[in-house]
């Protein structure tokens, strides 16, 4: 005889996309930031397989400190996330200045799940 297992199909992998504002040369997040991501631990946090948070800083910030300042941010994020149970291994990178014509304090964040 043969046996026979039944699996259920695996759901498919999507990506959740935010993107946070924060004050001049600032790590915390503001109220708004806060429940954006709390809204998106809250979305992927079950299923989530993995994510990406790149900090951004404004183009005339301190030249020194704008990669340092947008890794922070980016940091500061997934800190929050993993303190709101998304478990998934997270990557962070800091960018520094976008161009003059892009609000740069700012972060985008990207978190695939399952779902």
């Amino acid at each position: 005889s043969l046996g026979v297992v039944l699996e259920e199909p695996a759901k498919p992998v999507r990506t959740a996309k935010a993107t946070v504002t924060f004050g001049a040369r600032s790590t915390a997040l503001t109220a708004k930031a806060k429940a954006t991501l709390l809204s998106l631990a809250r979305k992927t946090k079950a299923t989530a397989t993995g994510g990406v948070v790149i900090g951004y800083v404004q183009k005339d910030g301190i030249r020194a400190n704008n990669t340092t300042l947008s890794k922070q941010r980016a940091l500061a994020i997934v800190r929050f996330l993993k303190a709101h149970g998304v478990k998934a291994p997270m990557t962070t990178r800091g960018n520094g200045a976008l161009t003059a014509k892009t609000t740069g304090r700012m972060a985008a964040i990207r978190v695939n799940y399952r779902g």
